[in-house]
């Protein structure tokens, strides 16, 4: 679309874009007739005789789309005080992005040609010119506000970047600080467990063959912390390996959103030139 065109657009000046209206000839369906012409730039033959036909739409009885465009029983005062019929085709040049439309006009008096009243001619080649002003003005409108869109969502685009990454650091120092208690927590319960293995030794040592009840009781009970510790430990080491992946995780997140930010921030300048470009080319129709 339009954000293609941008290296064409490069090239462009902005110095003043006249809209010139040539004469010329085309082979319509009923023969070869003289035609005032006019050359448009990036835009599609469709969108020109979709223009055409509204502006028809106007100042004819009837409009058809047959071969070409065809206004009938036309009435254009400044052309000519008779009814005319008006001929229309848009045609494309392969490849080059430009459109000739061909506009013919059928008068009592024939076909407005070089040959024509100069006066006639005249109004013909302005009635010609005020059309093809009106739908490049349209065109280079459309092509703004089509550029204006992308830029004003890759703006969103990258507002919800930076939210993101705001977020991503939020996260990756809960999960370093998650990762430190977790650190912290095993070289506790290491000790404690340390500590708790000596103890359950030192019991098992006491109550031999001939223990009292309380001292298995009491075996028992250490037994059961010492079980509970070496959980703990073993949930703390879990916690730490989560919060370390979590960590990685958040460090590769911020990486690729930093490059997606760095790579929005050319897309939006160069976008800004298009909208610049576009912009002075708009104000370059006359």
């Amino acid at each position: 679309s339009m954000v293609c065109g941008l290296s064409a657009l490069g090239a462009m000046k902005a110095q003043s874009q006249p809209t010139e209206v040539s004469m010329s000839s085309y082979n319509f369906s009923n023969g070869v007739h003289p035609t005032l012409a006019v050359t448009f730039q990036d835009t599609r033959a469709n969108a020109v005789e979709a223009h055409w036909r509204d502006v028809l739409k106007q100042v004819s009885h009837k409009v058809s789309n047959r071969k070409e465009l065809t206004g009938f029983t036309a009435l254009i005062p400044s052309i000519s005080q008779d009814t005319m019929r008006v001929l229309v085709k848009a045609v494309e040049s392969k490849g080059t992005g430009q459109v000739v439309c061909h506009v013919a006009f059928f008068t009592v008096v024939g076909y407005v040609g070089p040959d024509s009243d100069p006066a006639v001619l005249q109004s013909a080649r302005e009635f010609v010119r005020q059309h093809a002003l009106d739908l490049r003005l349209a065109l280079a409108n459309e092509a703004v506000a089509e550029a204006e869109r992308h830029l004003d969502q890759y703006r969103r685009d990258l507002v919800t970047l930076r939210r993101d990454h705001d977020r991503a650091i939020g996260q990756r120092e809960r999960n370093m600080q998650k990762d430190s208690i977790a650190a912290q927590d095993q070289a506790r319960l290491a000790e404690e467990l340390k500590a708790k293995d000596t103890e359950v030794a030192e019991a098992q040592a006491r109550s031999g063959p001939n223990a009292s009840e309380q001292e298995m009781e009491e075996l028992k009970r250490l037994k059961k912390e010492q079980q509970k510790l070496s959980s703990e430990l073993a949930a703390a080491g879990r916690a730490e390996a989560n919060a370390r992946k979590r960590t990685d995780n958040a460090a590769q997140a911020l990486t690729r959103n930093e490059k997606a930010q760095a790579d929005l921030e050319v897309k939006i300048q160069r976008q800004e030139e298009l909208v610049e470009q576009l912009r002075r080319k708009q104000a370059a129709i006359q």
